[in-house]
């Protein structure tokens, strides 16, 4: 009898061990944009395998090296900070490059507009500041916004990263002109309702042995709650982590 329940004890620790080592711990970096806090981390609550540990800008540089950031899966970006040392700066090009994935979610995307390698790393940009396209050699338009647009966003077919079980509409802040560049992999895209025009919302661009992916959606509670983006966002995290080194 005593055999069998050490037995059962240790296989009860087996899965317990298991379980956990599923989990896909990820670095929340926010500052320099307001957001609804609670809603937000209630979000990432409710997503299934992921735990997190949240920083602010600007202590959040303290994390842009290998030895802080080993721990962590993926280092999720919510930030739309401007500032950043050349120390920082460096450190986090040099774990991306080694490995380390981000993803630069929402208003991210409109940060370190004096930071020229930042358009780089993400492979696109919401521009505050003239940029020449080197594809075209002319002048990237500078970005727009406009809350509240009614937008279908739709998953590409085949990207292997993002599956949905087919376009769904709601309400979003959008980017209009942003700069994206043409080596990345488009993973969703989005078609304000009433145009025909579709665009770019996710990609995956890889810098060195990295991989960040952009993703624009995430701009409030209803885009929290919203359980197609929650879906978008566990999917491209475990991806991510998947991918991490």
């Amino acid at each position: 009898m005593k055999t069998k329940l050490l037995t059962l004890i240790t296989a009860l620790l087996v899965s317990v061990s298991a379980f956990a080592a599923k989990n896909v711990n990820i670095l929340i970096v926010t500052g320099g944009h307001e957001y609804e806090k609670e809603d937000f981390f209630t979000m990432f609550d409710n997503l299934p395998g992921i735990t997190y540990t949240h920083i602010e800008q600007p202590m959040a540089q303290n994390y842009y090296n290998a030895g802080m950031a080993a721990k962590y899966d993926v280092i999720v970006f919510y930030d739309m900070w401007e500032t950043i040392s050349d120390k920082a700066a460096q450190g986090l090009l040099d774990i991306v490059k080694n490995g380390k994935s981000i993803l630069l979610f929402h208003h991210s995307i409109c940060g370190y507009n004096s930071w020229p390698e930042f358009i780089n790393l993400a492979g696109g940009k919401y521009l505050k500041k003239p940029f020449t396209d080197p594809a075209t050699g002319k002048a990237a338009p500078m970005g727009q916004f406009k809350h509240d647009v009614m937008v279908t966003v739709e998953a590409v077919k085949g990207n292997g990263i993002v599956k949905l079980d087919g376009p769904f509409t709601y309400k979003e802040e959008r980017y209009y002109d942003m700069y994206v560049s043409p080596d990345v992999k488009p993973i969703l895209m989005i078609q304000d309702v009433g145009s025909d025009k579709k665009e770019i919302v996710e990609w995956e661009n890889k810098y060195g042995k990295g991989t960040v992916i952009s993703l624009l959606l995430g701009h409030d509670k209803p885009v929290y709650e919203n359980p197609n983006i929650r879906s978008i966002l566990e999917q491209t995290i475990k991806y991510l982590a998947k991918k991490s080194k």
